[in-house]
């Protein structure tokens, strides 16, 4: 049976819970590239990648080879078992950041809970009472039980509380409120090196070096949440590759498989050895079907030109935006970006400006109640940025 566009919408509102904004009313039915068609057949430019998710765009030739090749062979074996693109992604991962370690799993808040399993028995290895974890106020870490305890906003917070102790929170990228929270039962520090919301926010000047000599002086370990800033979308493979230090452990997701649900955590030996045999696991985690579209997406991005393209047209698309918001300085108030991952701060409701865009048929999303969050495909054309940012221009003109 066929449905339009409303009946899906009909079958959404009787049949699942409501948990997520749908403003816009978009029901896609197939995507290529960097551009989307609904079920009525419109088209669409995609500045969304999915949250993200679609590094590679929609229906990429060479991931749907792989996954198709992989779904004929076998699409899951228990951990029981080894499979070889486990191993393979594993080692691509590991070889490309120089971490000695990963672990698999199937969301960004999965792989965070490893991280926070993995910080915790590292601090139990030197004391059983180091087992703090600190982030920022204005975090999001994903919405397990786990995952809300180490995210700030109180608005995912809700009413889950009792959370899990040990966690808090402080001003992001404040250096004096992080040394005075800072004692000998730190575990780990977690935080976005890029905060994906209000526009984006980019560490303050000094943040990272002082960061790293205060790891020195305290032995705790730092936890970058890759989630949104990784898999090449700043035009390097882990956003904190900008920022010229090593976090302890990284954790990813999102665009690692280009739609397909995965979750990593990288560490080095010293951490992984407190874990061993029967201390985490997952059922699907590392599973055959998406490690190989993972192990396709690294080799595709890692590139020395796919990187110099993503910064090139980043550049352009950041560019753009500003020269609108000089043209439209009450309705975009401020563009701030490195490579594909670009944020700008309104004057105007964000619901409404999106709302908006998806008329015009371009695909945004907020990143705050003033903000959007800008992320084309990274094979996203220059020429479908440029109609992108021109849909844009036209609805600031709108307000």
């Amino acid at each position: 049976m066929a449905y339009n566009s409303e009946q899906v919408r009909e079958l959404y509102s009787q049949y699942t819970v409501n948990l997520y904004p749908r403003g816009t009313g978009v029901v896609m039915e197939r995507g290529k590239g960097a551009l989307v068609w609904d079920l009525e057949g419109r088209e669409y430019i995609d500045f969304t990648s999915g949250i993200g998710v679609t590094s590679l765009g929609h229906a990429h030739p060479e991931v749907t080879k792989v996954a198709l090749d992989q779904i004929e062979k076998f699409v899951h074996s228990s951990n029981s078992f080894y499979n070889a693109p486990h191993a393979m992604l594993a080692e691509k991962l590991c070889t490309l950041s120089g971490y000695d370690k990963a672990f698999f799993s199937n969301s960004g808040a999965e792989a965070n809970e490893a991280a926070f399993k993995l910080a915790r028995k590292w601090g139990h290895s030197i004391s059983k009472d180091k087992k703090e974890i600190i982030s920022f106020d204005s975090s999001f870490h994903g919405r397990t039980l786990g995952t809300i305890s180490a995210t700030g906003s109180q608005a995912v917070k809700g009413d889950y509380e009792p959370l899990i102790p040990g966690f808090y929170q402080i001003p992001a990228f404040d250096i004096e409120a992080l040394k005075a929270k800072l004692n000998e039962n730190t575990a780990a520090f977690i935080f976005e090196p890029i905060i994906a919301r209000d526009g984006l926010i980019f560490p303050k000047a000094g943040f990272i070096e002082e960061l790293v000599k205060l790891r020195e002086k305290h032995q705790f370990l730092i936890i970058v949440d890759e989630m949104q800033s990784g898999i090449g979308r700043t035009g390097e493979l882990f956003g904190y590759m900008n920022f010229d230090f090593k976090p302890d452990i990284v954790s990813m997701a999102k665009g690692l498989a280009t739609g397909f649900p995965i979750g990593a955590t990288l560490c080095n030996d010293e951490v992984a050895v407190t874990m061993q045999v029967g201390t985490h696991g997952t059922t699907f985690g590392g599973n055959p079907l998406s490690c190989a579209v993972g192990t396709k997406v690294l080799e595709i991005i890692s590139t020395p030109e796919f990187k110099s393209d993503v910064l090139s047209k980043g550049t352009a698309l950041t560019d753009q935006l500003k020269q609108i918001a000089n043209r439209y300085p009450g309705i975009l108030t401020s563009v701030r970006g490195v490579g594909m991952m670009v944020g700008a701060e309104l004057g105007v409701q964000a619901s409404d400006f999106v709302n908006k865009l998806s008329d015009e048929g371009l695909m945004c999303m907020t990143g705050g109640k003033d903000s959007i969050r800008i992320y084309p495909p990274l094979v996203a054309t220059s020429e479908q940025i440029e109609r992108g940012v021109q849909i844009i221009e036209k609805v600031c003109a709108t307000f």
